[in-house]
C-alpha cells in the first residue's frame, strides 16, 4: 500500500474511533479495537504475520486505540458538565 493511503487510513480510523466513543453509549468505542483484534488474529492464523509482531502492534495499536477512547468520553462528560451549567445559569 501507498504510505500516504496507510496514513490517511490511520487518521480516519483514529477520527472515527474519537466519533463513536463520544457516543451515549460506552461501547461503541470499543467496536474498533475488537475489530483491530479480530483482523490482527487473523493474520496471524493465516500466516501473514509472525505472532510476536502481531503481538506488539496489537498492544501498540490497542494503547492508542484506547487512549483515543478516554479522550472522547472525558470529552462528553465536559461538553455535558457545560450544558447542564449553561441549563442552570438560565434558570436562575
Amino acid at each position: 500500500m501507498n504510505e500516504w493511503f496507510q496514513l490517511l487510513l490511520l487518521v480516519v480510523t483514529f477520527g472515527f474511533q474519537y466519533f463513536l466513543a463520544k457516543r451515549d453509549s460506552v461501547y461503541w468505542g470499543f467496536l474498533i479495537p475488537a475489530i483491530f483484534v479480530v483482523t490482527m488474529t487473523y493474520f496471524v492464523l493465516v500466516g501473514q504475520v509472525k505472532v510476536l509482531s502481531a503481538f506488539l502492534v496489537v498492544v501498540v495499536g490497542v494503547a492508542f486505540l484506547m487512549e483515543e477512547w478516554f479522550r472522547g468520553r472525558k470529552d462528553l462528560k465536559k461538553e455535558r458538565t457545560q450544558e447542564l451549567n449553561k441549563m442552570k445559569s438560565q434558570d436562575i
